[in-house]
């Protein structure tokens, strides 16, 4: 068996991103965390910190509010169809984008699971409309 490598890099839709329905109604634009952007920023971010700082030896936890700022720069890159408290569409933005990440958990794990698992949706749709 031999496999080609170049086919396991992010595609140019993956790292720009790719809309997938999130609940009826609404629909999330996630690029891919593989992309060098999303590892680039996260790193950016950390050494802003500190220049001692190593993402290697940081817990989840403290490395939580920078992944999620990473996330709403270069992962959740749109939506259609979220709305506010009195049922008005909510525009996407960075910022928001952040909030959202930071104030709901489901929502975080749900878009990093997304963004994740993006490659097998990808050819899991690919297979249901070709039929291969």
């Amino acid at each position: 068996m031999s496999l080609n490598l170049n086919k396991l890099k992010p595609t140019e839709e993956e790292t720009s991103g790719v809309w997938l329905q999130y609940v009826p109604g609404v629909r999330l634009k996630i690029a891919s965390m593989s992309t060098h952007k999303y590892r680039s920023t996260l790193t950016s971010l950390v050494n802003k910190t500190s220049s001692t700082f190593n993402i290697q030896d940081k817990s989840e936890e403290v490395m939580l509010p920078y992944t999620i700022k990473a996330i709403a720069e270069c992962i959740l890159v749109g939506w259609e169809g979220l709305i506010d408290d009195d049922g008005k569409e909510v525009p996407y933005s960075v910022k928001q984008a952040e909030e959202y990440l930071t104030d709901v958990l489901k929502f975080y794990m749900d878009v990093t699971e997304m963004a994740t698992n993006l490659r097998d949706h990808e050819d899991r749709v690919t297979k249901e409309t070709t039929g291969n």
